[in-house]
């Protein structure tokens, strides 16, 4: 918990580790580790005969790279 001075006491909260939350629900857990791994790991997940969660990081970098070129590909006003 945070104090009003904002010091953190007796936690340290990080991103839970999605796969493992998930199978303790008896769930299947699938986690994205590169580009090519969405489609089949969706076809995977809807094949299977249970709940599942698939944990796909965003490099949210990407999105300032994307933003710049399709910048380039405007008309300017």
């Amino acid at each position: 918990m945070h104090q009003c001075a904002a010091v953190a006491i007796g936690v340290d909260f990080t991103n839970p580790g999605l796969v493992q939350y998930a199978e303790s629900f008896r769930a299947k857990g699938y986690r994205i580790g590169a580009a090519e791994q969405p489609l089949p790991t969706l076809r995977k997940a809807l094949a299977d005969d249970a709940v599942s969660v698939i944990a796909c990081p965003v490099d949210y970098a990407e999105n300032i790279r994307l933003t710049d070129t399709l910048g380039k590909l405007v008309q300017p006003i």
